[in-house]
């Protein structure tokens, strides 16, 4: 019996011994997993952590590039649109100063005195062609004066006439009558327009002798009258033929200058 006591007493040591041995093995082997487990998950989160640190910077950086590209590119074409209008303005000063000494030129030579205008806006009736101008009474201006380009070419007459403002009738309206003559005979015959000739952008030469000797290129010019002088130019003959009657010829006539191109125009307040 004591024997057997014995016995199961050293059984029980070892048991436990073995058990306690087994119990620090395997908190051994759980420690080490769990620094191998940890020492596996902060690496691939270290590099996740600075990768999306390296894209964050790199986006902050490329969207502060753009921010200031933008501004550069918007400034640049502030200063493009600067130096545009600039450059336009001095166009139009270098053209409008070339137009006063032509025109100054002109009028020694023919004796005139004028009043420049500025073309404000256009007429938008179907069967007139006017032109608004930026001067009227109170700067001697009245009904029937006569409107000439730098050059002294007749591009049309006062019709109305307001204080500050007045309306000019185009060659090509269709009221238009001028006595006129050719360059290389000395024959009379009257200048005229139509509805159709506002579309073709000619002028009709009417009751033109049978047996004169006119041409195509001539020169159209004006005789004098109260209201113009001698020998403004209107354009050349394009094209001639014989009226319906027989008679008498008929010409078309291509003005040399379209109002619609021009900005100034000027206004024949006196002539010799």
């Amino acid at each position: 019996m004591q024997h057997f006591f014995s016995s199961h007493k050293r059984y029980a040591i070892f048991t436990s011994l073995s058990v306690f041995f087994l119990c620090a093995v395997f908190a051994y082997l759980w420690q080490t997993e769990r620094r191998f487990m940890q020492a596996m998950l902060s690496s691939p989160l270290s590099t996740i952590n600075e990768v999306v640190t390296s894209n964050a910077n790199h986006i902050y950086g490329e969207a502060f590039s753009y921010d200031i590209l933008k501004n550069e590119n918007a400034a640049l074409k502030q200063t493009i649109a600067t130096l545009e209008e600039a450059e336009k303005e001095n166009r139009l000063l270098t053209y409008e100063n070339n137009q006063l000494r032509s025109l100054l030129d002109f009028s020694k030579e023919a004796s005139i005195h004028t009043t420049p205008c500025k073309i404000i806006s256009y007429g938008t009736n179907n069967w007139a062609r006017t032109y608004l101008l930026s001067k009227g009474s109170k700067d001697g201006l009245h009904i029937g004066q006569s409107i000439i380009d730098e050059n002294g070419r007749l591009l049309g007459f006062i019709s109305e006439v307001g204080t500050h403002t007045s309306t000019m009738q185009s060659l090509l309206d269709p009221s238009t009558n001028v006595v006129i003559s050719f360059s290389s005979t000395q024959d009379i015959a009257v200048l005229s327009s139509s509805l159709d000739d506002m579309t073709t952008g000619l002028l009709t030469i009417t009751n033109i002798p049978r047996d004169s000797q006119i041409s195509i290129h001539d020169y159209v010019i004006t005789l004098p009258s109260s209201e113009y002088p001698d020998g403004l130019s209107i354009g050349t003959i394009a094209s001639i033929k014989l009226d319906s009657s027989g008679l008498y010829q008929t010409a078309k006539v291509k003005p040399y200058v379209t109002t619609h191109t021009q900005r100034q125009v000027f206004v024949i307040t006196n002539f010799t």
